[in-house]
């Protein structure tokens, strides 16, 4: 009988400075966003794309995840996660990866590491809200998780 697996294996680039909160029982939850880029070559032409990643950390990678800042490269293991919410009445969902493993690497990538910006801003403004831990099925009640 084969098992299944639920893992994920990033290194990328911090884009933006990395947001700490504290739950209510004192537990440290630090989420950040990763650009990864990929590049595709067609017809002899190299194309990057960059992908944009929410990870959340908790206990002792919080801590060293609290250390970062933008533009930090970084290795990540953990897993996926995907949670319900609600906006306007109407449920949305959100993958998020939930880090086990954060190591911070040589920082200073060449300018076709560099992620780039989104070229639309069709993403819901940012609320604050802190994330669950790996297992916990509802939010805090604070809104939206972004």
């Amino acid at each position: 009988m084969s098992r299944d697996t639920n893992s994920v294996r990033l290194k990328g680039t911090v884009a933006g400075a990395p947001e700490s909160r504290s739950k209510a029982n004192g537990d440290r939850t630090v989420t950040l966003r990763l650009a990864t880029v990929d590049r595709v070559q067609r017809n002899g032409e190299t194309t990057e794309f960059t992908n944009w990643h929410r990870v959340v950390c908790f206990g002792n990678v919080a801590e060293e995840a609290g250390t970062l800042a933008q533009n930090d490269r970084v290795s990540i293991e953990g897993k996926l996660q995907t949670r319900k919410y609600e906006v306007d009445g109407k449920a949305a969902y959100i993958t998020e990866v939930i880090a086990f493993d954060l190591d911070k690497l040589a920082s200073n990538p060449t300018a076709s590491e560099r992620p780039t910006q989104p070229r639309s801003s069709t993403k819901p403004a940012r609320n604050s809200v802190a994330a669950n831990p790996p297992g916990d099925a509802g939010l805090d009640g604070d809104g939206p998780p972004f």
